[in-house]
């Protein structure tokens, strides 16, 4: 599976004049340039209310957490393993994925490290028809909550991008694919601070 871009391809447009040109930037300060871009878009959107959606079940009666990452290899498995060790009913799954695959093997590592198993993990790909008025349904990225959106609109359950909980700080839960030990520890580490203030609120 490629690497999922930290920015989708419409925004990608907008950007290229100045981030795909290698002639004026490298490529860390093109990566760098994108990630800010998809950072300043994702909180942008959330102050207008465009990635998140309610429903009639409170936050407390909600019985399954349904994460949503690219590729359901690295993020959204995770955040559904940490949620499963807190005893909170949750599934992972992704936009663009083939069922059946293992988790990335960096993030096998990653997990680990942290107490958290994901070798026996296998890919799902995210169902409109699976979800029900009572799930939760947590998008990593920006991305991820444009995709779901209309289909959890339809199936009456809420739908809450995980970045919505930061209490500090906002910043992208980015896709660690492709990189290193270091950038899956930051990353899996904003998943937990994250997912702490949600199953906050999933117990009341």
């Amino acid at each position: 599976m490629a690497p999922s871009c930290a920015v989708s391809a419409p925004h990608r447009r907008f950007l290229s004049p100045y981030c795909d040109s290698g002639l004026i930037f490298g490529p860390d300060e093109r990566m760098s340039l994108r990630a800010r871009a998809a950072s300043a878009m994702e909180r942008s959107l959330l102050a207008l209310g465009l990635l998140t959606s309610g429903s009639d079940v409170p936050a407390n009666q909600r019985d399954r957490l349904v994460f949503v990452c690219t590729g359901n290899i690295c993020r959204s498995p995770y955040a559904s393993a940490i949620a499963q060790r807190a005893g909170i009913n949750a599934v992972s799954c992704g936009i663009a994925t083939t069922p059946g695959l293992p988790a990335d093997p960096m993030a096998i590592d990653a997990a680990r490290r942290r107490g958290i198993d994901l070798a026996t993990h296998r890919t799902s790909a995210f169902a409109a028809s699976a979800l029900r008025a009572t799930d939760w349904v947590i998008p990593i990225e920006m991305r991820h909550a444009l995709h779901v959106r209309g289909a959890a609109r339809q199936a009456g359950c809420a739908v809450t991008i995980l970045s919505a909980l930061h209490a500090g700080q906002f910043s992208v839960v980015s896709d660690p694919y492709g990189t290193n030990a270091a950038e899956f520890d930051r990353v899996y580490h904003l998943i937990d601070t994250l997912c702490a203030r949600l199953f906050s609120i999933c117990r009341g």
